[in-house]
C-alpha cells in the first residue's frame, strides 16, 4: 500500500515559510523579540498540513500524527513564550517623563 500523499503541498508551503523566518533571523531583518512568534506560528501550521497528511492507520500516518502533535506542542509554546515575555508598554521617547526642578 503507498501512503495518500495528495495533501503534501500544504507541508511544503508550510516548511518552507519556516525556512524563510530562519533566513530573514540569520540576515538580521527578524528581531529576537518577534522569532518566537513567526516561528510558533509557523509551527502550527506545519503541524495542521502533517495532521491531513495522517489521516491512514499505516506506520507512516502514526509517524506524521506524531510528528504533528510535537509541531503543535512546539508551536504553542513558541506563542505562549512570546505572549509572557513581550514588552506590556515600553516608554518611547516622546513620553513626557517629568525631572523634579
Amino acid at each position: 500500500m503507498t501512503p495518500n500523499v495528495t495533501g503534501i503541498g500544504p507541508v511544503v508551503v508550510y516548511l518552507a515559510i519556516l525556512g524563510f523566518v530562519g533566513i530573514q533571523y540569520h540576515r538580521g531583518k527578524v528581531t529576537t523579540r518577534r522569532l518566537p512568534l513567526l516561528v510558533g506560528m509557523s509551527l502550527i501550521w506545519l503541524a495542521s498540513g502533517l495532521f491531513q497528511l495522517a489521516t491512514n492507520g499505516t506506520t507512516l500516518g502514526y509517524a506524521f500524527d506524531g510528528l504533528s502533535v510535537l509541531a503543535l506542542v512546539g508551536g504553542l509554546y513558541g506563542l505562549y513564550w512570546w505572549w509572557r515575555h513581550r514588552d506590556v508598554e515600553t516608554p518611547g521617547p516622546d513620553r513626557d517623563e517629568r525631572q523634579s526642578l
